[in-house]
C-alpha cells in the first residue's frame, strides 16, 4: 500500500547497523518522525536490536522510544526488549523504558521472568517499578500474587508500600487497602522500619498525601463499596481501625484541596495531575505530617 514508505524505512533500519553513531540518530529520528506509517512495522525487529545493542545511551533511549510508539500504534504487545530496558545501565533509558511500557495493556511472552527476576534488584527502586509492571502484566498470575506477598516485608518502605499498591490493582480487594492505609494514617510505628530514616518519613508523607486524593477519588468512584468498607471498619474492634475509618469518613464528606501530584507509586491509580514542585517540598524533606483528622 505504501511502497515508497518500505523502501525508506529499509533504507533507515538497514542505517541503524551503522558503525557511525550520528548516522544511527539520524535512522531512530526518521523512523521515530514516521512511526504513524503502516510501514513502520518493518523497523521493529530492527529497533529491537538497537535497544539490546546500542552503545550509545541516547541513541539506545531514542531505539526504546521509537520501539514503543510503533508497537503502540499497532495495537501490539509491548516488545520483551522494552520490559528489558526497564533495567538499562542508563537511567535515563530506565525513565524512557518505563513511560514507553504506561499504555500497554498486554505484553510479550518472557516479560514475566524478566519482572519477577526484577524484584532481586539491589536498587529499591527497581523492585518498585518491577512491581508496578507486574500488576499490569500479569495480575492472575498465583506466582507474582506471590511474590508480591513476600515483597510486602522488604526492607525498603517505598517497595513494602508499592506491594500493597500492586496487590491492591491485581486483586481490587478495596477493604484490605484500606484497612493498610489506616495503619500507615494512624500507627506509622507498624509499616515504617523501626530507625525510620528521613527519606522513609518523607515517603511516608507523600502516601497521606496520596491517600486523601485517592479517598476522595473513590468517594465518587467507588461510593457504595467504599461506604460499606468504612461502615465495618468502624465496627472493628482495633482502636487504630475505628479512628482511622472514621476520619476518612471526614475525609469523604470534604475533600481535601490538593494539588495531584504526578505519576506516582504512591497513588493506586499512578497517574494524576501535576502539583507544584513547592508544595511537595515540604513533604519530601522527611519531617513528619500527621495525618488530618
Amino acid at each position: 500500500d505504501h511502497p515508497l514508505a518500505k523502501a525508506d524505512f529499509f533504507f533507515f533500519f538497514q542505517q541503524l547497523s551503522s558503525a557511525d553513531a550520528a548516522v544511527r540518530l539520524e535512522a531512530l529520528q526518521w523512523i521515530q518522525a514516521n512511526h504513524r506509517d503502516p510501514a513502520a512495522a518493518t523497523a521493529q525487529p530492527a529497533l529491537e536490536t538497537r535497544v539490546a545493542n546500542e552503545p550509545d545511551e541516547d541513541n539506545r533511549r531514542r531505539a526504546v522510544l521509537a520501539l514503543g510508539l510503533i508497537a503502540s500504534q499497532l495495537e501490539k504487545p509491548c516488545p520483551l526488549a522494552i520490559v528489558k530496558a526497564v533495567y538499562d545501565p542508563a537511567e535515563f533509558v530506565r525513565y524512557q523504558a518505563l513511560t514507553s511500557v504506561a499504555p500497554f495493556k498486554t505484553f510479550e511472552a518472557g516479560s514475566v521472568d524478566v519482572l519477577l527476576q526484577g524484584l532481586e534488584a539491589k536498587d529499591a527502586h527497581l523492585r518498585t517499578n518491577s512491581l508496578l509492571i507486574l500488576a499490569r502484566a500479569a495480575p492472575q498470575d498465583p506466582q507474582v500474587l506471590q511474590a508480591m506477598e513476600k515483597a510486602q516485608q522488604d526492607a525498603d518502605f517505598e517497595v513494602r508500600h508499592t506491594a500493597h499498591v500492586a496487590l491492591f490493582k491485581a486483586r481490587d480487594r478495596l477493604a484490605e487497602y484500606v484497612s493498610y492505609l489506616i495503619r500507615v494514617r494512624e500507627d506509622p510505628k507498624s509499616v515504617l522500619s523501626s530507625e525510620p530514616t528521613a527519606e522513609e518519613r518523607a515517603a511516608r508523607n507523600l502516601v497521606l498525601i496520596g491517600t486523601a486524593v485517592q479517598v476522595a477519588d473513590w468517594s465518587e468512584s467507588k461510593a457504595d463499596e467504599l461506604a460499606d468498607v468504612l461502615t465495618g471498619l468502624l465496627q472493628d474492634e482495633s482502636a487504630v481501625m475505628r479512628r482511622g475509618a472514621a476520619n476518612l469518613v471526614a475525609a469523604t464528606a470534604i475533600k481535601p484541596m490538593i494539588p495531584k501530584p504526578t505519576a506516582s507509586p504512591f497513588i493506586a491509580g499512578g497517574e494524576s495531575q501535576s502539583a507544584t514542585p513547592a508544595f511537595f517540598e515540604y513533604f519530601r524533606s522527611g519531617t513528619d505530617f500527621v495525618a488530618p483528622g
